[in-house]
């Protein structure tokens, strides 16, 4: 190269030379090179920067792998090779290329540095000069050697790894009894050397060393420190390692599986958060400790629910409560009341909600115990809102979640904003919904809450599909779905989400995806499961001509002894739809009334206005006018939904009617369908601008602006200028654009 170099501005040709810049040795001839050539202009030097969580998500997506990116990303830290090696495995262990690559490089180093990568690689993250200095005495220079081959790099913080799939590498091949040494040098370090107050990393060192009791020690320490700083994963796996380092017969080990299963409860974990639990309540009963057992079920009662199994749930809950008795006045006993609320608010059971968490929360109040207060508010004012009652039942869960949150009580907050979100989204109340689910995401985000973010999450993917955005409504159940964690209750709430996008789009994947929401909601036996497969079930077989479907008049029949007045009204009006509605019920509300009246244009208006452009379309369907199949099949036209506008163009077509034709892109990508000119006269509109002053505006005539306007009104549904800004307000279509 140093040869050619020079000719190479005269000659037609183009020299590719490669070389990895973590190997360039300060000194060496290949950084003297690289100097020399660095000043000509006739030299471009590229560097490759690592792949980005983008990149590494979209290999794994090509590679059709289940595996977490962001985990992937921050393994490989970016490394292709990597990257691409990890993905052509299946299980979790360090590919073998990988581990060949890393041999290779380590061998090129003497012996003193390679044994010097021994004490890095047992370290962990970071291993600092300190460190290396304590271990390896006289030795430690050798560690320099290893960070100009670029193998190590010296932080800040420490030296370490260029790539932690290396450190592991070199770790796995690291001898077992100097394993043990170099793993009680470390602790010895930490504990005498430096003093170090890191309890996870005394517990790693000392498990490794095997000093159990110390192990055990820092271990349930660092669980207890992570738990309170909202880092509930690393609280499992640090609950984990005192489990394991203990001995079977301690007698704390009961309250160590409690505290283990309920970190597993709140990351989503929770089959073991089952097992972990009853391998608790196993020893309350074998100690015949009844609050201990009492507990038990409680906490079994609950994780059932988590895990689908309704019938479960309310066994264990129902043995809770027939194990207290009168005179007992403690927490337990009252949160084994709020329990028995909760399973009846599930339920739909407003009434048994109302008793069993009134004597809770009585109780609760007396004991001053803010957790069982803001857990029974909570019971009590969803199964109001749920029951119809919002104006009743949504301020006693507010009321719930400040009461969680000024105490800081990461469970009930999220529950509380779980129900905000759900409930409001079940009456159909999508603007409260969009208001509670923002806070509702980052806050369980930020506290590392995976089984309430995942069931959020589930709620956003059916809350975006009520809006019309059925890409957005697919990343999101598709992320919930992807995802290790997700318990049988967020994935039931997915599936529905991915399932009616299916078959609005005719995709024939919708009838797989809805038979697994069947299986999940016939697990649970709850109607707020059953009843969005019942609708989706029943949508399908309108679509394809077919009979209504069992399920359909099953759940309709126990819908009608519960207080769900808009999940009965949901099914009716599929009844309604099949010619199968034989009484019409008259406890209904809007839009249910409408419907069930086949007053469909006033169902179609209600729909509108509350922000449902593909249940108006369904309704204008309904009418057999041709000027509203007209506009039913443009809505779902611009919605996407190809499957609907085909089934509804028959319809129209059968009618003498003609199909309109796609409108331009972006007037679909507007939230409210408008023209790029209409949004423009919109803006205008809520300015308070005149006809004149919005022709002056957009150098247009007075005549032309006055003709915007009026076409404005009409898409809009609005009698006036006023109400149109209003309701453009309300929907945030103010400023939008197309």
């Amino acid at each position: 190269l140093r040869a050619v170099a020079p000719r190479l501005a005269s000659a037609p040709a183009l020299v590719v030379a490669t070389f990895r810049s973590d190997e360039v040795e300060p000194g060496g001839l290949l950084a003297t090179l690289i100097g020399d050539l660095a000043p000509r202009t006739d030299v471009v030097r590229i560097e490759l920067a690592p792949l980005s969580l983008a990149g590494v998500q979209l290999l794994a997506e090509r590679a059709g792998s289940s595996r977490d990116a962001g985990a992937l990303f921050r393994r490989t830290g970016g490394n292709a090779f990597h990257t691409t090696e990890i993905l052509a495995t299946t299980g979790d262990e360090l590919p073998t290329s990988v581990r060949d690559a890393v041999r290779a490089r380590v061998a090129r180093l003497d012996p003193q540095a390679r044994a010097s990568l021994d004490v890095v690689a047992l370290a962990g993250l970071r291993a600092e000069p300190a460190l290396v200095a304590w271990v390896l005495g006289d030795q430690a220079s050798a560690v320099d050697e290893a960070v100009r081959g670029g193998v190590l790099v010296d932080a800040p913080d420490g030296l370490r790894f260029r790539h932690e799939l290396a450190r592991l590498a070199v770790a796995d091949d690291v001898a077992p009894m100097r394993r043990i040494a170099l793993h009680r040098a470390i602790l010895s370090w930490l504990r005498e050397g430096a003093g170090s107050s890191d309890a996870a990393r005394i517990a790693h060192h000392a498990e490794a060393a095997g000093e159990f009791d110390v192990a055990y020690t820092a271990a349930v320490q660092a669980a207890r420190e992570s738990a309170q700083l909202s880092a509930h994963r690393e609280a499992v796996l640090q609950y984990e390692r005192a489990l394991r380092v203990s001995p079977r017969d301690r007698d704390d080990r009961v309250t160590l599986l409690e505290e283990q299963s309920y970190e597993q409860y709140l990351t989503g974990q929770i089959d073991d958060a089952i097992t972990t639990r009853a391998q608790a309540l196993a020893i309350h009963q074998a100690r015949h400790d009844r609050t201990g057992i009492v507990s038990g079920h409680r906490w079994l009662s609950r994780l059932h629910w988590f895990n689908a199994n309704g019938p479960a749930a309310h066994e264990h809950g129902r043995r809770a409560v027939e194990l207290l008795q009168p005179g007992d006045h403690d927490r337990e006993t009252a949160m084994a009341l709020s329990n028995m609320a909760q399973l009846c608010m599930l339920s739909s059971d407003v009434e048994g909600a109302r008793l069993w968490g009134g004597r809770a929360l009585e109780l609760a109040r007396a004991l001053d115990a803010s957790d069982i207060v803001s857990h029974a508010l909570n019971n009590i004012g969803t199964a109001e809102t749920i029951a119809g009652e919002w104006d009743l039942g949504a301020p006693k869960v507010v009321e719930a979640l400040e009461v969680a949150l000024a105490d800081h009580l990461q469970e009930h907050a999220a529950r509380a904003y779980t129900n905000l979100v759900s409930s409001s989204l079940e009456l159909l109340r999508l603007d409260d919904c969009e208001r509670w689910i923002v806070p509702a995401l980052a806050y369980c985000a930020d506290n590392d809450l995976g089984s309430w973010l995942l069931y959020i999450d589930g709620h956003q993917a059916e809350l975006r599909i009520a809006q019309g955005r059925y890409d957005k409504a697919m990343a999101v159940a598709d992320r919930v779905l992807a995802s290790r964690a997700a318990a049988p209750v967020s994935r039931g709430i997915a599936l529905v989400a991915r399932g009616l996008v299916q078959l609005r789009t005719g995709n024939p994947a919708a009838d797989a995806t809805l038979a697994e929401a069947l299986r999940l909601a016939e697990d649970s036996d709850e109607l707020q499961r059953l009843v969005p497969v019942a609708c989706a079930l029943a949508e399908l077989a309108w679509l394809r001509g077919d009979e209504r479907p069992a399920l359909l008049v099953r759940t309709y029949e126990m819908a009608r002894s519960a207080a769900a007045t808009t999940r009965r009204g949901l099914l009716a009006g599929w009844l309604v739809r099949f010619g199968a509605l034989d009484d019409v019920p008259t406890d209904l509300t809007a839009p249910s009334t409408f419907e069930v009246a086949l007053q469909w244009d006033a169902a179609a208006t209600w729909w509108r206005e509350h922000g449902f452009p593909y249940e108006e379309a369904l309704a204008l369907a309904e009418t057999g006018d041709v000027a509203s199949l007209e506009r039913a099949v443009r809505i779902l036209t611009d919605l996407g939904a190809s499957a609907t506008a085909a089934h509804v163009s028959r319809r129209l077509v059968s009618l003498g009617g003609r199909v309109p034709r796609p409108r331009r892109s972006s007037t679909r990508e507007h939230p409210a369908g408008l023209t790029a000119r209409e949004a423009e006269v919109l803006d205008l509109l809520a300015a308070g601008r005149s006809n004149s002053e919005i022709a002056a505006a957009l150098t247009i005539s007075r005549r032309t602006a006055e003709n915007h306007v009026a076409a404005l009104l009409t898409k809009l549904g609005a009698s006036s200028r006023g109400e149109a800004v209003a309701l453009a307000t309300e929907r945030g279509w103010i400023g939008a654009t197309t």
